[in-house]
């Protein structure tokens, strides 16, 4: 039956393979299991083709408009931020606990350099796929359940696949740089994120049964099947939590021993804050070649900076002295903590936590106006270098996983 329309519930969004030739897990062998990313509320992308005008002398027309480049196409997409599950999927190296042992993936979170995964040589947890599953029109993606117990029927494909997935229509975007990643908290509002990727590539396939991951044959611009085959796996979350700004907290203190608020003039133990946004923005370098039609990577162009903006409500004030904090080059470190909403509990539980260290200060403005209370805007930066962990930004918390994430984070490829 034709569609009419695609709405929100028809629509799906997961991880794939990152390496070059896709990931064939010893679990299934020659099946990669995709990753569903959790809570994602908007998703747009697009293509944009690069074209030159090719004119000669006694000719008023254009005689053509070829494309010499490779095109553009963007991938976009925000989710309601419940953990750094979503994050830890796409490569991001972050401090976890999750499963029966909760033991933490790093006994320091200061030795998690976010990025790291980004700069191994085999690129492993920066470039890679994402499918979009597309359901029939009046039709969830999300309509089964996993209802074994954690580790049982694991093992074998029908244990693991969604039914439907031979109905789905699938959008492939390929070769995909993370190159914006950005959160998001405000007052009376739950905490988002939204992500930015640059793809190489779009293929759609009309049924998720029997589909292969496809790598791109830069050379003559041509997708090549690698004879893996990818698994939609059924709908599986223990609970479904989200994250309030009101169950969040945000504390900034001096890297050094003196306080800041000395030197600026605000205390800022006094300090109502009322909204936090993170932004780590990814340049990337296009490297072609005159052999190949596409260009052969895009690896990240250093340094990284990661900005912060932090917005409150100023209590009280303290002297202070703008030339002493410019000239001592004050450096501050900021966390922010996350409690997982829970009906039995109004604080919830501490899941998530956020650190900046050593960062600099750009800019402090105030703001004064009839009928609003006078509040204060900080804006800072830290550049995040992996071979230097006593600065730099780093994620730690529990992963709210379901059963088949629990079953590839046991398997060491929640992750790839």
């Amino acid at each position: 039956m034709s569609r009419n329309r695609i709405i929100y519930q028809n629509e799906a969004l997961y991880a794939g393979p990152s390496l070059k030739t896709g990931i064939a897990t010893g679990v299934l062998l020659g099946h990669h299991i995709l990753k569903k990313i959790d809570n994602v509320i908007a998703a747009t992308y697009g293509i944009n083709i690069e074209r030159q005008d090719i004119m000669q002398l006694g000719s008023e027309g254009i005689l053509a408009r070829p494309s010499f480049k490779s095109p553009v196409l963007d991938l976009q997409f925000s989710y309601l931020f419940n953990g750094f599950s979503n994050e830890t999927k796409l490569g991001l190296n972050t401090n976890f606990s999750t499963g029966n042992d909760n033991v933490p993936r790093y006994n320091d979170t200061f030795s998690a350099a976010l990025l790291s995964g980004f700069l191994r040589k085999d690129r492993a947890r920066d470039k890679r796929d994402f499918f979009m599953a597309l359901a029939d029109e009046g039709e969830d993606v999300f309509n089964g359940t996993m209802d074994s117990p954690y580790g049982n029927n694991l093992t074998t494909l029908t244990g693991i696949i969604e039914n439907k997935s031979p109905t789905f229509d699938i959008l492939n975007f390929q070769d995909c740089y993370l190159t914006k990643y950005n959160m998001s908290i405000e007052t009376n509002k739950i905490v988002t994120c939204n992500l930015s990727y640059l793809a190489s590539n779009m293929m759609v396939f009309v049924s998720g049964s029997g589909l292969n991951v496809f790598t791109l044959d830069k050379k003559n611009k041509t997708a090549v099947k690698t004879g893996i085959n990818i698994v939609i796996p059924k709908f599986s979350r223990s609970t479904e939590n989200i994250i309030l700004s009101n169950s969040c907290t945000l504390s900034i203190t001096p890297t050094g021993s003196t306080p800041v608020s000395t030197d600026i003039g605000l205390s800022l133990n006094d300090a109502k804050f009322s909204s936090f946004n993170l932004d780590i923005n990814l340049e990337r370098y296009s490297l072609s070649s005159i052999s190949h039609k596409m260009p052969l990577d895009s690896p990240i162009k250093f340094p990284v900076i990661a900005s912060f903006s932090v917005k409150g409500i100023q209590g009280d004030a303290l002297s202070g002295d703008y030339l002493s904090f410019i000239n001592a080059d004050r450096k501050i470190d900021l966390s922010v903590s996350m409690n997982r909403l829970r009906l039995d509990s109004p604080k919830g539980d501490l899941s998530s936590k956020i650190f900046i260290k050593k960062a600099t200060v750009n800019s402090i403005f105030f703001d004064s106006s009839i009928g609003s209370n006078k509040s204060f805007t900080i804006q800072g930066q830290v550049d995040l270098d992996s071979s230097d962990l006593s600065k730099g930004l780093f994620f730690s918390g529990d992963l709210p996983t379901g059963i088949i994430e629990e079953f590839l984070l046991k398997n060491q490829i929640l992750d790839i």
